[in-house]
């Protein structure tokens, strides 16, 4: 082992966890013994960005955190979205529930599950960590599909994305390329049973 973070030296992470309409995840209060308190923040994707921190995503508390590899203290760089974000969020640009978080050359993309509102999109951040401000928002959308839980969104060119769906609640498709720009679905592959679910899609070249 080289390196190891461990989120119970952070108890700060704690007063991030809803369990409010907010999540609809029904998640972490830590009195209920029907809950799965020990996955309080629900670690699900990580990512490398330039400098080589972890661009992490933690769907339980609804925020992406930046975690610098060369520290031994004070490993947490930043904090986006959630109750905890750092970036002067408004609610609408906030995730909640999300899966698979990309550094996508100068943004972040995500795959927001949106519990919240039972909506699911594709979001995406250009921030400036030093200043810790938000330089430019995305949101890209698709109608009333909803995806309560994992699914991802990877960038392949421009405004065209593979979208992993996850567990949709909508239909059987598991991934669609889609151009937002012309609003075309390019490719769609569904399950032959319903009843499974995609973790995440990835497209290699």
């Amino acid at each position: 082992m080289v390196w190891e973070w461990k989120s119970i030296d952070y108890p700060e992470l704690y007063g991030l966890i809803t369990i409010d309409s907010y999540s609809q995840t029904g998640a972490n209060d830590f009195a209920n013994e029907t809950v799965a308190a020990p996955d309080y923040i629900h670690f699900n994707s990580m990512d490398l960005d330039e400098e080589g921190n972890l661009i992490c995503s933690f769907r339980h508390i609804h925020s992406i955190l930046c975690l610098d590899r060369g520290a031994d203290n004070d490993q947490i760089l930043w904090t986006l979205s959630g109750l905890g974000d750092e970036f002067g969020l408004t609610e609408i640009q906030k995730c909640s529930a999300q899966h698979t978080a990309f550094v996508d050359g100068d943004y972040i993309t995500i795959f927001d599950n949106g519990n919240r509102h039972a909506t699911s999109r594709v979001v995406s951040y250009r921030i400036d960590p030093e200043e810790k401000k938000l330089e430019a928002f995305c949101s890209y959308t698709f109608g009333n599909k909803y995806s309560e839980a994992c699914g991802s969104a990877q960038r392949v060119h421009d405004d065209v994305f593979v979208i992993g769906w996850g567990m949709a609640m909508n239909d059987n498709e598991c991934m669609s390329v889609v151009d937002f720009k012309t609003g075309e679905t390019l490719m769609t592959v569904s399950l032959k049973n319903p009843g499974n679910a995609t973790y995440r899609c990835l497209y290699f070249e």
